[in-house]
């Protein structure tokens, strides 16, 4: 047995594949010819690394599993222990934030710009890779059709208007620009839910597309000149 799966797949890819959102996933695995709990559990003990897994400061979840094959009668055991996203209310600082940028806008006679599902989907999953991996990644081109994007990522303390008010300050000639028309938002908190990175996409897409555009690297541009990725944190 081993942890690489038949697919290739590590086991932070299959919980992934499941839908669950993890910073830390370890994975402890073994073989028995007995049905036996506590005989599994001290195997495990008695070795340094899959103790080490168990014990780890930055494992909060666990689940765990066990099949038999019938052919050979052999037990097959697998350990899951994980340190999930921290649950924030991603709707509501999502919703207030945007209001608090339509409210700028207006008072610069500019339009609200529209919640796009397929942008906030996207921002969501950079927000998670911000926690995880500290930036923001290389390639931020999503499957969406567009002519101009802006990708700012910000991690705070703050509530929503803290936030905005921290955005505004490097990324207001963006936030205002009256040629983007579609926006997305996610949210993400650090492991001690104190730092909330929100990453804000900001987009013009081409004329008659949808949220189920195609876009591709290739239609990406620099905004005004100005680099398409900014990061920066403030608690």
């Amino acid at each position: 047995i081993a942890h690489i799966g038949t697919d290739g797949s590590t086991a932070s890819d299959r919980v992934e594949r499941e839908g669950y959102g993890a910073l830390v996933v370890r994975e402890n695995i073994l073989s028995r010819w007995s049905l036996d709990a506590s005989g599994a559990f001290e195997q495990w003990w008695n070795s340094r690394e899959h103790r080490e897994n168990m014990m780890a400061d930055d494992i909060t979840a666990m689940a765990l599993a066990v099949t038999c094959n019938p052919e050979t009668g052999q037990y097959y055991y697998t350990q899951l222990l994980a340190q999930p996203f921290v649950e924030v209310d991603s709707f509501a600082r999502t919703s207030s934030l945007m209001g608090y940028l339509d409210s700028a806008r207006m008072r610069s006679q500019r339009r609200p710009l529209r919640p796009s599902r397929a942008l906030m989907d996207y921002a969501t999953d950079l927000a998670h890779h911000v926690v995880r991996n500290g930036q923001l990644p290389r390639d931020t081109a999503p499957q969406y059709s567009f002519e101009t994007i802006y990708i700012a990522a910000v991690g705070t303390s703050f509530g929503a208007e803290g936030t905005f008010d921290y955005l505004m300050e490097s990324h207001s000639q963006a936030l205002l620009d009256s040629s983007f028309t579609e926006i997305g938002v996610g949210v993400c908190s650090d492991s001690n839910s104190k730092v909330h990175w929100h990453v804000v996409i900001l987009a013009k897409p081409h004329l008659g597309a949808s949220d189920v555009g195609v876009g591709s690297a290739h239609d990406k541009q620099s905004y005004a000149g100005m680099p398409p990725l900014f990061s920066s944190q403030r608690k």
